[in-house]
């Protein structure tokens, strides 16, 4: 099960002095569970590749191919809805404001989208933007 990411509608307008509907989509992405992934190496272990870590087909290993050490640590992918230029660019810029808010309400900063993203997504697909999902 994932979490789905949203921009924070009301924070953004006032930190940007922009209308609401300068923003035509407000979501921005979801993060999903994404399995055994090494982080050394930056491998994922399903050995059919990161494009299989959704199907439920895939096939895991339970070693890194590529340094050949027991893996245990799981790691998340994003899919993004929004193009990520434009949001890597608002959290830098709005670091320490809530502009992003996920579908249990939680508001997020700027700086702590960043670091989710760096720290526990490091599969993201690109081909879902512009797309709705959920």
């Amino acid at each position: 099960m994932g979490t789905n990411y949203y921009w924070n509608l009301d924070n953004i307008a006032s930190l940007m002095h922009v209308q609401l509907d300068d923003y035509t989509s407000t979501h921005i992405g979801k993060r999903s569970g994404a399995g055994l992934y090494c982080f050394k190496c930056k491998a994922t272990l399903c050995q059919e590749g990161e494009r299989a870590i959704h199907t439920g087909r895939g096939t895991w290993l339970t070693e890194c191919f590529k340094c050949r050490k027991k893996v245990d640590t799981l790691a998340c992918s994003f899919i993004w809805a929004y193009p990520p230029n434009d949001v890597l660019r608002l959290c830098k810029q709005f670091r320490d404001s809530h502009i992003i808010v996920n579908e249990y309400g939680e508001r997020v900063t700027g700086g702590e989208f960043l670091v989710m993203l760096d720290e526990e997504c490091p599969i993201q697909f690109h081909d879902s933007i512009g797309s709705i999902f959920s």
